[in-house]
């Protein structure tokens, strides 16, 4: 059996604690993802979008597009904070 990533389990225990509101807990999970794997653009995109839930828009736009560089299917994120 595989071993899991463990940059891809912060990246998905980011996402459960944003969807149950915990978004510092996320940010940090998030923030973990990207220092393990610097190009997991799932987890940059996450954090932009916990940084856009905390009114951070500045921090937000530069997580989606550096989601995007990573991997351009992340570019619909970025039409949300550009409004």
């Amino acid at each position: 059996m595989k071993q899991p990533d463990p940059a891809d389990a912060y990246n998905l225990l980011g996402h459960v604690k944003r969807t149950r509101g915990e978004l510092d807990g996320a940010l940090a999970d998030f923030n973990k993802a990207i220092e393990l794997k610097p190009d997991l653009a799932a987890a940059w995109n996450n954090r932009g979008l916990v940084k856009q839930t905390k009114g951070d828009r500045a921090g937000a736009l530069a997580d989606f597009s550096r989601a995007i560089e990573l991997n351009p299917i992340w570019l619909r994120p970025i039409t949300i904070v550009a409004r």
